[in-house]
């Protein structure tokens, strides 16, 4: 009845939102003629890009504008009878204005614009264009597409036709993600999006200016890389002051947020800092903000460290609805600028405590075409905290010479106390863990580029790396509740001691050739070098205080990969078509030592990869890629003894594994109208492992044991992406298809089995995008999910957000957000229904200086949220409960 009564109040809320959107465009629709037009020069040749300027005469409607496309059109909804003024405006050509009067009909007409020829200091316009578009950049005019009723930078991208902003804090234009965030050409911070956009004031930016095919440095422009940027640039008040805002909240059950944010900027010195502290559930970094602080073009040559230090982090970004959550996190960021020197230098550091609570239905797979069932039960608590430092060093000694330096540290602690009740068909157990981590890393790089010649450039790399890792659990039980055999003692105790040392670094030197301007050959010669030690151990703490190794269960491995390879790579642009091409030839030298045994294998590989892109216009692509990889196991994989992964899971390494060769291809095709507002968007990958790494799982109700295995059976994944957009002139609508299959081999109680997971979602949105005080958002997702072979677990969920914005004529601004989340574990029956609000309500000072807010989440006061996912050797139906509903009085000041 409850679920039935929270679906009845949503349909009325989704009903009344539908009808105001009816409501509120049918006036706008009522009498529209349409204007077509094509822009052309003296030649009759179409020009694109050029901003046209639509008014009322008596300059009483807002203006409108729009942006021709490569064949010169435009378009605009006239209103029948009302008198109009069309402005051209192109920097190559002089301004015009025309005069029309709309007529009953549809009107269509051709407008010439006259080149140029006086100087451009004449080029003086009283009205700002909204948006330029060049070769590699768009440029917004941000105060044509803002109300100044926006405090931070995230609220004004969001109403730039054409940028998109996802729960994570990416930022998109036309599909494409936004690699680095610059103010006034410098990075911010370590670039990322998601830092930038929660905290730049929105009234402090003048433009927004949009970068691709990015090269910081000019004489590398043209040599690869495709990476999109955005370069805010400042209001000419903001700079060489003193600029920021702090914010201060507090509301019912001791709740608290706080946020001050400062700014300097000057040609010389720039300094960033940023303060945040909560008790409110808000993280203040993302994963995004995370990778922007490695130094991404080393992430593959280092990356079995990168995988371990986002596992390291992972109840940081990826745990993501505790009961509890409070942080505090202070980020500070200095900039040198010299003619020849650049330094940008910054720390992070972040401390936060958390409480989470869920209960699991898990099915394990069995052999006779059943499952057994165990509900857990978890109550964890967690601190955390972890500092990041990193100083960037540019140097530029000519036009032709660039030296890079990147040095970075981190730490991180945890400590994690978790209480488990388990119960199944097989037994009642009650544990509790202790858990304490410890973790250093330090990176040191340096580039050097030299142009030798017109043709010739020449670029060296060195990176190192240096890794610490001490884990450590205590468990608890006062029954039998571990996957292994431990003597009699009225408190079962298990103390696990993990230490993990690495080592690193990788050469390269590359030599790049430009033969003409359509071609680009280079030759490569890379080594490289990975050290890890990895020492486990596993004991029982009787109750008379003696400790007793596990017989079987310390590890003593020593790991070393080192490998070298020289590649070459041509590209080259026939026509329509560019085609890049390379392929490397590998050697490694692969050690281990696991306890006592030595193996030592040679290999000599070869990678080829071939990329295709064909233009089929300026704003429409086609591309297909194929590559070929080779993987190596883990340290931990070759171990030999046994490790204790859980309280019911034993793993246990396999020296004899070898490494993968995986085939990955990939298909995307994009094109996309800035003018109009459409986009479509397709990505297809298929990867496929003929031979592969299998788990190996002997069952025993709830307990296991797992161990990785060779086998010749093949690993597949297949992904489908598809996204189109439409803008219409007041509605904005997006439909999206996601797919993916994953065929993964196993071998379960002796038995080989392949096993099978999809996942298909697809979503819809519409949304309003008129000038006028209400805006309206509708979204909609189906999600289903199958995961098995012999026993089919099967997930629906459905997914509808409202979202309505109204601007009050006083300044204040009001935003309602609904979800409805329909959840059904298909295949036990069951279901649950999460229906949650949330209200913002923000007033600010005739000077925008003061801002007042009132926030409401969780109105409803939700306990939990439904969700699934698929282990090796199980399915779990998850139910996690999140923070109660939170008001929060916030009063803010702008500096």
């Amino acid at each position: 009845m409850i679920a039935e009564l929270d679906i009845c109040i949503f349909k009325t809320k989704l009903s009344l939102s539908i009808l105001l959107i009816l409501i509120f465009n049918e006036s706008s629709f009522s009498q529209q003629i349409k204007l077509k037009g094509v822009v052309q020069d003296s030649l009759s040749k179409p020009i694109p890009f050029v901003n046209v300027i639509l008014t009322t005469e008596d300059s009483i409607t807002t203006n409108e504008f729009a942006l021709t496309d490569a064949t010169g059109e435009f378009e605009f909804e006239l209103v029948q009878n009302l008198s109009y003024t069309l402005t051209f405006l192109h920097i190559a050509y002089v301004r015009k204005q025309v005069q029309i009067i709309v007529p009953s009909e549809g009107l269509s007409a051709t407008f010439v614009l006259t080149d140029k020829i006086q100087d451009l200091g004449e080029f003086e316009l009283s009205y700002q264009i909204p948006i330029q578009v060049k070769t590699d950049s768009v440029i917004y005019d941000l105060s044509q597409f803002t109300s100044g009723s926006e405090r931070k930078l995230k609220e004004a991208l969001l109403k730039l036709p054409g940028v998109e902003i996802d729960k994570n804090g990416t930022v998109k234009l036309i599909g494409k993600k936004v690699a680095e965030v610059l103010v006034e050409g410098r990075t911010f911070f370590n670039g990322t999006t998601k830092l930038a956009i929660d905290n730049i004031p929105s009234n402090a930016i003048e433009k927004i200016e949009f970068i691709d095919n990015y090269q910081k440095v000019n004489f590398l422009k043209g040599l690869g890389g495709d990476k999109l940027v955005m370069n805010l640039k400042l209001k000419e008040n903001k700079k060489k002051i003193l600029f920021g805002d702090i914010s201060v909240g507090g509301g019912h059950q001791s709740r608290y947020q706080t946020n001050s944010t400062l700014f300097y900027y000057h040609p010389r010195v720039s300094t960033n800092l940023i303060l945040d502290a909560n008790n409110i559930g808000q993280k203040s970094l993302g994963f995004e903000d995370y990778l922007g602080f490695q130094d991404i073009s080393k992430i593959f040559v280092d990356a079995e460290n990168f995988m371990k230090s986002i596992n390291d982090l992972s109840d940081y970004f990826f745990q993501s609805d505790p009961m509890h959550y409070q942080e505090l996190f202070l980020g500070t960021n200095i900039q040198l600028h010299t003619s020849k020197l650049d330094v940008n230098g910054f720390i992070m550091s972040s401390s936060s405590a958390s409480d989470f609570k869920t209960i699991n239905t898990n099915g394990y797979f069995l052999d006779d075409n059943s499952m057994i069932q165990e509900v857990r039960k978890e109550d964890r608590e967690l601190t955390n905290s972890f500092k990041l430092a990193r100083l960037n060093m540019d140097f530029s000694r000519s036009d032709s010479k660039y030296f890079s330096s990147v040095t970075s540290f981190r730490s991180n602690t945890k400590e994690e106390l978790v209480n488990i009740s388990t119960r199944s068909d097989a037994s009642n157990n009650l544990l509790l863990s202790q858990s304490d981590f410890e973790n250093w890393s330090f990176s040191q790089s340096f580039s050097l580029n030299n142009k030798l010649s017109a043709i010739h450039t020449l670029s060296i790399d060195f990176y190192t790396s240096l890794n610490n890792r001490l884990p450590s659990t205590w468990w608890q039980s006062n029954s039998r509740a571990f996957a292994v055999n431990l003597e009699e003692a009225e408190v079962y105790r298990i103390k696990q001691s993990y230490q993990t040392k690495d080592y690193g670094y990788s050469i390269s030197i590359k030599d790049y050739i430009r033969f003409n301007p359509q071609s680009l050959f280079s030759i490569e010669f890379n080594s490289k070098l990975s050290k890890f030690e990895y020492n486990t151990s596993e004991s029982q703490l009787l109750d008379n205080q003696m400790e007793i190794p596990l017989s079987g269960f310390q590890n003593e491995l020593s790991y070393t990969l080192a490998s070298s390879y020289l590649g070459t790579d041509y590209k080259i642009r026939l026509g329509q078509s560019t085609i890049n091409s390379s392929i490397k030839w590998n050697y490694y030298s692969w050690k281990t030592n696991p306890n006592v045994d030595i193996n030592h294998k040679m290999f000599l590989l070869i990678s080829p990869s071939l990329n295709w892109k064909y233009d089929l216009g300026k704003t429409e692509h086609f591309n297909v890629d194929y590559r070929l990889e080779y993987n190596f196991p883990s340290p931990e994989q070759v171990a030999i003894n046994n490790t204790l992964n859980n309280f019911n899971q034993v793993f246990t390494g396999n020296s004899n594994l070898s490494p993968t060769l995986s085939h990955l291809i990939g298909l995307k095709y994009r094109k996309y109208n800035l003018i109009k507002g459409n986009n479509i968007d397709l990505d297809l990958n298929y990867s496929l492992s003929v031979k592969s790494i299998a788990s190996d799982i002997l069952l025993n109700g709830i307990y296991s044991t797992l161990s990785p295995m060779m086998v010749h059976s093949p690993r597949s994944e297949f992904k489908l992406r598809t996204d189109y957009g439409k803008r219409f002139k007041y509605i904005k609508t997006n439909i999206s298809l996601n797919y993916s299959q994953r065929l993964f081999p196993q071998r379960i109680n002796s038995e080989d089995i392949t096993n099978r997971a999809e996942s298909i979602s697809t979503s819809l949105g519409i949304s309003t995008v008129s000038d006028n005080q209400l805006i309206l958002t509708l979204g909609y997702t189906l999600s289903f999910n199958q995961y098995g072979v012999r026993v089919q677990n099967k997930f629906l969920s459905h997914n509808i957000l409202t979202e309505s914005e109204y601007q009050f004529r006083s300044g204040t601004r009001a935003v309602l957000r609904n979800s409805l989340i329909l959840y059904k574990d298909i295949t036990r029956n069951n279901q649950s229904t999460y229906h949650s609000s949330d209200l913002i309500m923000r007033s600010q000072n005739n000077s925008g200086r003061w801002v007042y807010e009132i926030e409401l989440r969780n109105i409803f006061n939700n306990r939990f949220i439904r969700t699934n996912s698929l282990n090796e050797h199980y399915t779990s139906d998850q139910q996690i409960y999140i923070q109660p509903g939170t008001l929060i009085f916030k009063v803010s000041c702008a500096l």
